[in-house]
């Protein structure tokens, strides 16, 4: 679960350090599909807060590097192609060691296509593989993979 000692303190620092992780995932979910519904400035904020500037996001064969690359995604790309998304991630496996830590997540998605008249969802699911990083204002994704199930 993590080299942390094996002291009450440290045993304490560690749940804290997973909560705050799961806490950051489950703010940056909520903040993506918050924004493809009803765009904003805010929403765009803070999905950038959960990413360290020199982040990489990978998206099954698309890699994105750097905040601007991953923004663009979500300020433009994703928009442009989605009217709605609904994330859920689940069964977390975090590892924390020291200032980093790596996560494995499942997770379901929905969205609805822009322009469909139906309002026909698409369904995916799969992995994220992250590695964070705790920063002064907190944990951040430093490395997010996207992996879709076949």
């Amino acid at each position: 679960m993590s080299t942390t000692s094996g002291s009450t303190g440290g045993h304490v620092r560690l749940l804290l350090d997973i909560e705050a992780i799961k806490f950051l995932k489950a703010r940056f979910l909520r903040a993506v599909d918050e924004h493809i519904a009803t765009p904003s400035p805010g929403y765009l904020s803070e999905i950038e807060s959960c990413f360290t500037k020199e982040a990489v996001l990978e998206v099954g064969t698309t890699r994105y590097v750097g905040m601007e690359s991953i923004m663009r995604l979500y300020a433009v790309t994703i928009p442009l192609a989605r009217s709605h998304v609904w994330h859920s991630a689940q069964c977390p496996a975090i590892v924390v060691q020291g200032d980093t830590a790596h996560g494995d997540w499942t997770f379901h998605a929905r969205a609805l296509s822009k322009g469909d008249a139906q309002g026909t969802a698409t369904l995916s699911y799969g992995r994220h593989s992250d590695e964070y990083v705790r920063a002064r204002d907190g944990w951040k994704l430093a490395h997010m993979k996207v992996v879709f199930a076949p």
